[in-house]
């Protein structure tokens, strides 16, 4: 009983001063560590690499704007209030919502045929 006091006092003592930690810390990257990548390194190099650089986060990928000539089947359409600053779109043309965007659509095609502007702007 008493080894396994012991025993179980070590393990806590050691976790608790951090002893354990590097362990687990290798095995999951926390959100402080950063990726390292070897720069300059050779296949076959004898030699550990000397430069080591950290990783770059890869950039936030924007929301994609539509252009001109997407498809906007799937885009719900805009439902127009009778007092809306936009104009009545053209013959064979209705509004729809792409991506938080007001674009004119061709009836037919069901293509985008302009980018009108951002939602939150055009509906205050």
């Amino acid at each position: 009983m008493r080894m396994k006091n012991a025993i179980l006092i070590a393990a806590t003592t050691a976790f608790t001063l951090g002893l354990a930690a590097p362990a687990v810390m290798a095995q999951q990257p926390g959100p402080q560590q950063k990726p390292v990548a070897a720069v300059g390194c050779q296949q076959g190099q004898k030699q550990p690499c000397a430069k080591q650089v950290a990783a770059k986060p890869a950039p936030q990928t924007a929301q994609k704007a539509p252009r001109i000539g997407d498809s906007a089947r799937k885009a719900p359409p805009l439902q127009q209030a009778k007092n809306s600053r936009l104009p009545a779109p053209p013959k064979n043309q209705h509004y729809r919502v792409l991506d938080d965007r007001v674009v004119r659509v061709d009836d037919k095609t069901m293509k985008v045929v302009a980018v009108i502007g951002m939602v939150k702007d055009i509906l205050k």
